[in-house]
This record gives C-alpha cells, structure tokens and sequence, in this order.
C-alpha cells in the first residue's frame, strides 16, 4: 500500500471536518471476509461485530458467537486471571457477562474465606470487584487483621471512597488508636500516639488529654 500523503490528509480534514485519525484508519482499512466459524479470538469476533451494519443479520450471528466464545470461556475459567479475562471478554451487559462476575465474586470470596494474614487480605481486597460483595467481605477481613493504627490507616488509604467501608475502618483505627492511647506512658509513646490517631477522633482528643496529664 501506498505510503499517506499528510498533506493530502490534512486538506481531508478541512474539507470533511473529521480527524486525521479518522482519515488514515480509512485510508489503511484492509476489509477481511471471514467465516464466523472459524473465528476463535476475541478481537476478530468483536471486530467482525462491530463492523458489520447496525441490526443485520450478521450483526446478530457475531453477537451468538461472541457469546459462545465467552460463555465457553466462563465455563473453562479456574484461575484469577482466566475469570477476569472472561469477564471482559465477553459483550458488554450480557448475561454471560454477568455469569463471569457471578464467578468472579464466588472465586473471591474464597481467596477472602482463606486469608490468614494482613497481606493475603490485602491481595483478596484487589482481587476482587470493584464496590461487590466480595469486596466488602475483603474489607471487613483486612480490618479483622489489623494490630496496629498504621494497619488500619493502611487500609483507610484504599478504601477511604467507599462511604460504608469508609466508616467501618475509621471506626477500626480509632479503637486501635484508642489502645495504644492507653499503652502510653510516656510523652514520646503519647506523641507517637497522637500522630497516629484519626484527624479529629476521640483517640486523638484521648492522646491530647494524656499528654496534658503528663507534662509538667
């Protein structure tokens, strides 16, 4: 194929008043006829999807095959990667799609069932779909995890947009706070106690009080 001519390009553009993108992905488009049979990958089949008109026939036999592929691939999914895969993979608001998620979640509700540590929590939270059960379930295991404010801060750092895990690990960091407040003997330990304490909370008003009681 001939090389472009960007100047032609541009007088394209001024004349259709579309981008140039536009224009050298017309100019490049090499049309492939393809036997949907014998389409395999996902790419092609959403290619052949999207390229063919709006409520054809066609259109419609690449949606039945692109559900095939995806609802095969749901089927064949055991590892994280392969559930998300499938996930995206499949057309957007199908019902395949949503057996993918339905999968997902379960998968990680496991991963979340068998935490023993604050990083496998960690690793269930991530996992897991953005603002679903499971990753509620996560959040709620990451903070059982938690020993010390700077755990719970942790993870108020991830979470801190969802309005409910929000409160519940504010809630977390506060009684941890709270104890190492009571830990305190010292004005070094209460300091450090201080810093690590919610902005406003009651384990910060505690650190304040603690450190007024012990200064001379």
């Amino acid at each position: 194929m001939a090389e472009v001519d960007q100047d032609k390009v541009e007088k394209v553009v001024q004349k259709l008043d579309i981008s140039a993108g536009k224009i050298r992905a017309a100019l490049t488009f090499v049309p492939v006829d393809v036997d949907l049979e014998d389409i395999t990958a996902f790419g092609d089949i959403r290619a052949a999807y999207e390229r063919a008109p709006e409520d054809s026939e066609a259109q419609r036999l690449a949606m039945a095959k692109w559900n095939h592929l995806s609802k095969k691939q749901v089927e064949q999914a055991t590892t994280f990667y392969d559930i998300t895969a499938a996930y995206y993979n499949a057309p957007e608001d199908s019902e395949v799609q949503r057996l993918a998620l339905a999968k997902w979640n379960d998968f990680s509700k496991k991963r979340v069932e068998q935490a023993v540590t604050f990083d496998d929590a960690r690793i269930a939270f991530i996992s897991a779909f953005w603002n679903g059960e499971a990753e509620y379930l996560a959040i709620k295991k990451w903070l059982s995890l938690c020993t010390t404010p700077a755990d719970a801060q942790a993870v108020f750092g991830v979470v801190a947009k969802n309005n409910k895990a929000r409160r519940l690990t504010l809630a977390k960091w506060n009684d941890l706070s709270q104890k190492q407040d009571e830990q305190a003997t010292t004005i070094a330990e209460v300091k450090v106690a201080f810093d690590n304490a919610p902005s406003d909370s009651e384990a910060e008003r505690l650190a304040i009080k603690k450190m007024y009681e012990l200064i001379d």
